[in-house]
């Protein structure tokens, strides 16, 4: 029941993301691509309007 209703509200959150300008969201793959992003979050550099998922292949 949980995640049925975390995957509906994070539908709702990526249609949302999709229709406004107030977000781009970005994808990165993999801990290569993670790192330098983590590096540029925690010193302030990335812009608040790009949101960026990373995905790590299992």
């Amino acid at each position: 029941m949980v995640n049925q209703r975390f995957g509906h509200a994070q539908l709702r959150f990526i249609r949302h993301t999709r229709e406004a300008d107030w977000l781009r969201v970005t994808e990165h793959k993999g801990f290569e691509a993670a790192q330098p992003l983590i590096g540029q979050l925690c010193a302030g550099r990335v812009d608040p309007q790009q949101g960026h998922v990373v995905t790590l292949s299992a």
